[in-house]
């Protein structure tokens, strides 16, 4: 090998090493799309799936929950978030409540019968669901888009 090409070669040895240093220090970024869990009452929750990545997100949570809320619009199906949510033991009251939920929702509720009330846009449904001790249920709500 002559010196020009010595000098070429150790010329961009040189300018690789700092950029190879800086990839190996860099920590890779938080997986912001995770469904971070939240607890009210003892009882847990997670909500999101906004956005392809936080579905996916949430379809993992998924198995982990036993009650799991969908809110949309009726017709197009779009998804819809910003929703308040209250769960009500129809026995003991009230066990969750959550603002800004959607447009997945999913808890892990005891055994029993429960109202579930979802607000959106000032418009509220309710409806009524039995939790049994192993399973899992699913509901929907759907509100006229405005």
């Amino acid at each position: 090998m002559n010196r020009s090409k010595t000098g070429v070669w150790l010329l961009a040895g040189a300018m690789a090493l700092p950029l190879a240093a800086q990839a190996e220090t860099q920590t890779p970024a938080p997986d912001t799309a995770a469904a971070v869990p939240k607890t009210v009452n003892g009882i847990p929750y997670v909500t999101g799936g906004v956005g392809m990545e936080e579905r996916q997100a949430m379809q993992s949570a998924s198995p982990d929950y036993n009650l799991k809320l969908t809110f949309a619009d009726r017709g197009s199906g779009e998804y819809r978030s910003a929703v308040a949510v209250d769960i009500r033991d129809m026995r003991s009251g009230v066990q969750v409540q959550a603002d800004q939920a959607g447009p997945l929702f999913y808890t892990q509720l005891p055994a029993g019968r429960y109202k579930v009330t979802a607000t959106a846009a000032g418009r509220q449904q309710q409806k009524v669901i039995t939790v049994a001790r192993h399973g899992d249920r699913s509901l929907a709500f759907y509100w006229d888009a405005q």
